[in-house]
Parts: structure tokens; C-alpha cells; sequence
């Protein structure tokens, strides 16, 4: 079947906004939840946010090549450069997994720490096994790359760079292993929301926790539930499709409307996506970081303000040094003179008769 007849122009028009959007709020609104979090206190939830702000500054910006690859009918343009599209991919073989797992972590310990309050959890262990993860997804794009089992290479029905690998033991194997780390963060993720839900409802019903202990832990569960249901939502269809993939062979072919848009959409749309709304989950569940936005807006149209006065300021200066009357007196010989203005300057005028 024709490429031409199996994808919509209007449709990859649309998914180029929605990448566009993503690779132009998403950045910004991750930026200042980043500016946020830096200057926060350095606790484990602290710096878990810190992590999971960075990869979404990652996955909002990385998308704007697919966004030009739909402007212009999916021709290769920057994904034509052979060094661009080996990055971009394995970037994106890390991405989406470090996303999932970064928020099982936040959700794991948060529930731990709802449901036994005086055990403390230590970061250092924590950040040794979220590091160990990241090498070991790093081993797993670059290893195929280096030993010539596979290479990134771009289609126009996928509109991106994939990994395509040889046929064989292999290819078969990386197919099962990138099903196992996307299903691993999910299973802990909703066990953990739903023992945490319990365990608030749980508290609220105990008459002696006071007003105010009873709302900060309701906020904070409902915010992590809150961002918690949105990975799952966003990157259960990768999962899913990563599953057909591996049981009827799901391949990414011209001969459906589905098929054609079912890698791109899944994998690079709905993580972008979900990384831009992470900014807007904070600014509608965190008031501390609402005021953090607000004061970057007001301190933008302070500047705007100022730099208003000062350039208009700056002009009434200029303009009346141009109306104002000159006086000019002779020194010395015929061809020299000193203009002095009202302003009390002075300057030399050569060759004045």
C-alpha cells in the first residue's frame, strides 16, 4: 500500500502542534519546577522531583524533530544527520523507561513513609540503585550499537529513529527486556497508590491527628496520586503496543492507519505529553510553587516595566539635549572652537569658520 494513502496530513499537522506545545510550555513550565526544586530543601522527595523535572526537560525538547519531520511530510531532516539520529535514539531508548521508574521510586518511598512514619529511608541507597538502573539501561542501547548487532535508523512511518536489530537470539531478547522494565515500575506504581489511598483514608478516620496533619497528608498523597495516574495512563500504551509487538508481531507497517501512527504516538507523543502536564500537576497541588510562578511572571513584567521607564527616560534625556540652545565661544586660533552646551559639556570643533 502507498505510505501516502495510509497517514493523514491533517492529523500529522496536528501532531506537530502538539509537539510544538510540548517542546515550547512543556520546557518552560519544567525549567521554573526545576529553579523550584533546586532551591528547596534536599530531601529524598526533593531530589527525586529534581530528577524526574530533568528528564521531562528532555523528553519536551527532543520532540521537536519528530514535530519537523510532520511539517515537512516526514522527510528525515534533522533525523538525516547519521550523528543526530544515533543520539536522539539512544537518548530515547533511556527516556521513557528513567521516567517510570523515577516516579515508582517517588511513589514507593512516599508509601513507605505513610505507612511507617518513624523509618527512615536513606538517600544515598537510593540513589545508588536509581544510578545502577541508568547504567544498565545505558549498557542496554549502546551494547547492540558497539558490537554491530544493530543500528538507529529512520523511517517515515515511525517519524523518529529507532533501533532496528539483527533477526535472531538477540533482537528477540531486547524485545523481552524492554517489556520487563516498562511492566517493572508500573506493578509497584498502582500498589503503592492504592495502599497510600488506604492509609490516608485510613488516618482520617483517627480522631486524634490533628486538622492540620490530616490535610498535609491528604495533599501530599493526592498529589502523588495525581502525577502517579498520569504516567500510567500516558505510558501504559507503550507497554501495550511493546506487548503486541512481542505476541502477533507488531510491526510498524503502511497497510493501516493504526499501525502507521501506533509507534510515534505511543512512544514519543504520549511521553512528551506526559512530561508537559507534570508542570501543571505542581502549579494545581503545591501552593508554594504556584507562588514560585507567579513571581516569575510578576518579575518578567517588572522588567518589562523598567526597562520601559528607563528607555523612555533615557529619550526625554536625549531629546532635550537636541532642543536645547548651543553657545558657541572661540579659543585660540580662527579654526578652532569649543561647544559648550547647557549641559555644561564640552567638545572640540575642528575646522569651524
Amino acid at each position: 500500500m502507498d505510505p501516502d494513502s495510509a497517514h493523514s496530513t491533517a492529523v500529522d499537522y496536528f501532531l506537530a502542534a502538539v509537539c510544538i506545545f510540548c517542546a515550547t510550555v512543556g520546557v518552560a513550565g519544567n525549567l521554573v519546577a526545576l529553579r523550584y526544586f533546586k532551591n528547596h530543601r534536599k530531601d529524598l522527595p526533593t531530589i527525586l522531583y529534581i530528577l524526574i523535572t530533568v528528564v521531562d526537560i528532555f523528553s519536551c525538547s527532543t520532540c521537536l524533530p519528530t514535530a519537523v519531520s510532520y511539517i515537512y511530510d516526514r522527510q528525515p531532516m534533522w533525523y538525516g544527520n547519521t550523528v543526530f539520529c544515533y543520539g536522539w535514539g539512544m537518548l530515547w531508548a533511556i527516556i521513557p523507561f528513567v521516567s517510570v521508574f523515577l516516579v515508582a521510586v517517588l511513589s514507593i518511598t512516599r508509601t513507605i513513609s505513610l505507612v511507617n512514619p518513624l523509618r527512615q529511608i536513606k538517600m544515598k541507597k537510593v540513589m545508588i540503585f536509581v544510578t545502577g538502573y541508568c547504567l544498565y539501561l545505558l549498557l542496554w542501547s549502546t551494547v547492540p550499537i558497539a558490537f554491530k548487532y544493530g543500528k538507529f535508523v529512520y523511517t517515515p512511518a515511525d517519524t523518529y529513529c529507532w533501533e532496528s536489530t539483527k533477526e535472531g537470539w538477540y533482537s528477540n531478547l531486547e524485545i523481552v527486556n524492554g517489556a520487563v522494565l516498562l511492566a517493572f515500575p508500573i506493578i509497584p506504581v498502582i500498589i503503592s497508590c492504592i495502599i497510600s489511598t488506604y492509609c490516608v483514608l485510613s488516618s482520617l478516620r483517627i480522631s486524634s491527628l490533628s486538622n492540620a496533619v490530616r490535610n498535609m497528608k491528604l495533599e501530599a498523597t493526592i498529589t502523588i496520586i495525581l502525577i502517579t495516574v498520569t504516567y500510567i495512563v500516558l505510558n501504559l500504551p507503550i507497554f501495550i503496543i511493546w506487548v503486541l509487538y512481542i505476541y502477533d508481531n507488531f510491526t510498524v507497517r503502511e497497510d493501516t492507519f493504526l499501525q502507521y501512527y501506533s509507534w510515534s504516538l505511543c512512544y514519543v507523543i504520549c511521553v512528551s505529553i506526559n512530561a508537559t502536564l507534570n508542570p501543571f500537576i505542581y502549579i494545581s497541588r503545591m501552593e508554594k510553587f504556584r507562588g514560585a510562578v507567579k513571581s516569575c511572571f510578576n518579575r518578567g513584567k517588572n522588567f518589562k516595566r523598567e526597562s520601559y521607564r528607563s528607555n523612555g527616560s533615557r529619550g526625554s534625556i536625549m531629546l532635550s539635549r537636541l532642543n536645547a540652545p548651543k553657545s558657541f565661544v572661540k579659543v585660540g586660533d580662527i579654526n578652532s572652537t569649543s561647544v559648550i552646551d547647557v549641559d555644561g559639556d564640552s567638545r572640540k570643533n575642528s575646522s569651524f569658520v
